[in-house]
């Protein structure tokens, strides 16, 4: 079985890097707007793309004196956690590692290379959207952790 598909993984999870957010909650529609420059930003935190469906799954938050604190999950758990199963072949496995892994790499990377002007960013639409990047678009939402 995937280590995503167990309920207490999950909590865990969420108590990591979500400490203040219920992970069954209600997702919050989106109602902000960014410009291009602002996706483009936003972009490494999806593969290159941009979808406000998808767009901050990797990406967990923290409330601290007042201030909102973000990080993006790295690499190896997220792939641990999204596409790692035991019971595929070995050979499937290195694939699969080296594949995810060149990836995800490189996004977290140019997260943190990006840090500052990201969280800027990431911070506005946090903050106005209830507190939460559980963000839905006509009730379609994937930005859960897990």
């Amino acid at each position: 079985d995937a280590v995503n598909e167990d309920d207490d993984v999950k909590d865990e999870v969420y108590k990591l890097m979500r400490s203040g957010e219920d992970r069954k909650m209600e997702c919050v529609e989106w109602n902000g707007t960014l410009t291009e420059e602002e996706k483009n930003k936003l972009r490494c935190l999806q593969m290159g793309s941009f979808n406000i469906t998808t767009q901050f799954f990797k990406i967990g938050y923290w409330e601290l004196e007042g201030e909102v604190l973000f990080d993006m999950v790295h690499p190896t758990l997220s792939y641990l956690l999204q596409a790692y199963k035991p019971s595929l072949s070995s050979d499937l496995i290195e694939t699969n590692t080296m594949l995810f892994s060149d990836v995800l790499n490189k996004d977290y990377d140019d997260y943190q290379n990006n840090k500052r002007e990201i969280d800027a960013i990431l911070r506005r639409i946090y903050r106005s959207h209830n507190n939460t990047l559980f963000i839905s678009e006509k009730s379609s939402c994937r930005n859960m952790l897990i």
